[in-house]
């Protein structure tokens, strides 16, 4: 049987259910419709909110230079707590 192939862009409102047979074995692609992805984008949103997690703004960080240092000690803690959190699994 010759392969098929199509192609389907991120944010297309196509649905697709594929098993694809390689010499490495079997394969299953599934991709997710525009509604479902929209659904996905807005609880991700409201995760974001709830948890607080803050999109850092570059750009203000040239402007701003009390914010560019909060930013860096805020990374420097979380890169430690991190490393810590590793050490104790």
């Amino acid at each position: 049987m010759a392969p098929t192939s199509k192609i389907y862009t991120p944010g297309s409102a196509y649905s697709m259910n594929s098993t694809i047979n390689t010499n490495f074995g079997t394969v299953a692609v599934e991709v997710a419709t525009k509604d479902e992805i929209k659904k996905i984008e807005g609880r991700l949103h409201k995760i974001e909110e709830r948890l607080c997690i803050l999109s850092p703004a570059f750009e203000l960080h040239e402007k701003y230079p009390a914010l560019k240092e909060a930013y860096d000690a805020y990374c420097l803690v979380e890169k430690l707590v991190n490393e810590n959190s590793k050490k104790r699994i």
